[in-house]
């Protein structure tokens, strides 16, 4: 009688809890803005590297944001965007649509523009020429590096992001742009119409060099100056390239190559260059071609 009256207990109490289940609401499903949002957090809570998410509650600012009103796609960029500024790690950041095209064609080998590296001058705010690609419009026009770009096409920089302004000098082979260029030597101001053009990309420069430590010796010096599609190729060709134009060492000099090699990129190193943590002295020795490829990644340009 009483394990009759226990499973009639348990019956009760079943059946309590799913009409208690059955009365609750259904989850309200994300919307495609929150599941964005929602993406994107987990996404960081999955792969960032501090797992203190920079003394943030990852979980709290997960369900304050997904409680935010959103309307358009806009906005959830705009939850995002304020989401990823409580890491306080630049580089960690959303790239909207027109952004990720853009970084597309900077990295692809090949674009049609100008042809200019620029960057925002921090004390001004003012777009700055970092240095013109070789064989560009632009270099053909004449800008220099230094040059300030004032407005282009009359549209003041300073209300431009650097993204804008790049879309701007890029467009369609044959068309034109105008640039009001700030000339930095003499602060001249010059209103400049460039056509623009196709422009090949290569971020690599290559040539062979002498050391004052060792005359004999051939030093292939290459310089990245960005990553793009066709960088590992160029690379890898340069260093094909300077080996095949190198000359073999004298026998006097051969056995002084490790220190002198040494002794070279520690002074590089001290001074703020950018060079290999692989050379040493045990590391560096003659080859049959007596050469020593010194690599140097400089910024990467816009």
């Amino acid at each position: 009688m009483k394990q009759r009256g226990w499973w009639f207990g348990l019956l009760v109490a079943i059946v309590t809890i799913v009409t208690w289940l059955g009365a609750i609401a259904p989850v309200e499903a994300l919307s495609p803005e929150r599941q964005v949002v929602a993406e994107t957090w987990r996404i960081i809570n999955r792969a960032y590297v501090d797992e203190s998410f920079n003394g943030e509650n990852w979980w709290k600012l997960r369900d304050q944001y997904l409680k935010r009103q959103m309307n358009t796609i806009d906005d959830a960029y705009d939850a995002i965007d304020e989401m990823l500024a409580t890491l306080d790690e630049p580089f960690t950041r959303l790239l909207r649509p027109e952004a990720y095209r853009n970084l597309r064609v900077s990295t692809s080998g090949e674009l049609t523009g100008v042809g200019l590296q620029i960057a925002f001058d921090p004390d001004t705010k003012i777009l700055r020429t970092i240095a013109p690609i070789a064989g560009s419009p632009a270099e053909a026009a004449g800008i220099e590096p230094g040059d300030l770009i004032l407005n282009i096409d009359g549209v003041p920089t300073q209300k431009l992001t650097l993204d804008e302004a790049a879309t701007r000098m890029r467009g369609t082979v044959g068309t034109h742009v105008t640039l009001r260029i700030q000339r930095h030597d003499d602060q001249s101001i010059a209103d400049i119409d460039i056509t623009r053009a196709a422009i090949e990309i290569d971020p690599v420069i290559a040539r062979l060099v002498t050391s004052d430590l060792a005359p004999d010796l051939n030093l292939g010096y290459i310089r990245l100056s960005q990553f793009n599609a066709t960088a590992t190729e160029s690379v890898a060709e340069s260093i094909t390239s300077s080996k095949s134009r190198a000359q073999p060492p004298t026998s006097s000099t051969s056995a002084a190559i490790p220190a002198a090699c040494y002794q070279r990129v520690s002074k590089s190193r001290d001074s703020g260059s950018t060079m290999p943590r692989s050379f040493t002295p045990s590391t560096v020795k003659p080859s049959s071609k007596a050469t020593m490829l010194v690599m140097k990644r400089s910024r990467m340009p816009r």
